[in-house]
C-alpha cells in the first residue's frame, strides 16, 4: 500500500501499478487463505456465521478488483470514444476504492477473535555467579 501511496499513477506509472498489483492481488488471496482457516476453525474459534462473512467479503474483494483490472484495461484501449474511456477509467476508480473498502471491512472481522487474546508480562530472575568471572 505505500507504494500505491508514494507514486502516483500520473508521475510513475509502472510502479504504481506494480503496486496495486501486489496490494490487492496478494490481499485478495490473503482473504481466501484466512477465510479456509476460519472454516477450519469453526466451531471452537470462530462461528460460522463470522466464517460466511468473510466468505462473501472475500468474493465481494474479488469482483471488485476484477471489475477495476477490465475497466481500467477498457479505459487504456484506444477503440473507444474519449468520453466513454474517461467514463471507463471513473468505474475502475471506484471500483479500486470498492476493493480497498471490502478489504477492510474483511479485516474488521477479526475484532472479536482479537478481543480475546490476552498478554502476560512474564519475569525472570537472572542469577549471576560472580565466582565464574574473576
Amino acid at each position: 500500500m505505500s507504494i500505491v501511496a508514494n507514486f502516483q499513477i500520473t508521475n510513475t506509472y509502472i510502479v504504481h501499478i506494480f503496486g496495486a498489483s501486489m496490494c490487492f492481488i496478494m490481499g485478495t488471496i490473503f482473504e481466501f487463505i484466512q477465510t479456509w482457516i476460519s472454516f477450519k476453525l469453526t466451531p471452537q474459534h470462530s462461528s460460522l456465521q463470522t466464517s460466511r462473512l468473510r466468505l462473501s467479503l472475500s468474493i465481494i474483494t474479488l469482483l471488485f478488483m476484477i471489475s477495476f483490472a477490465l475497466f481500467d484495461m477498457l479505459g487504456e484501449y484506444g477503440g473507444f470514444p474519449q468520453d466513454l474511456r474517461s467514463i471507463f477509467k471513473d468505474v475502475s476508480a471506484m471500483s479500486e476504492w470498492a476493493t480497498a473498502f471490502s478489504g477492510m471491512f474483511f479485516f474488521l472481522t477479526f475484532v472479536h477473535e482479537f478481543q480475546t487474546i490476552g498478554v502476560e508480562q512474564c519475569q525472570r530472575s537472572l542469577h549471576l555467579k560472580y565466582d565464574s568471572l574473576v
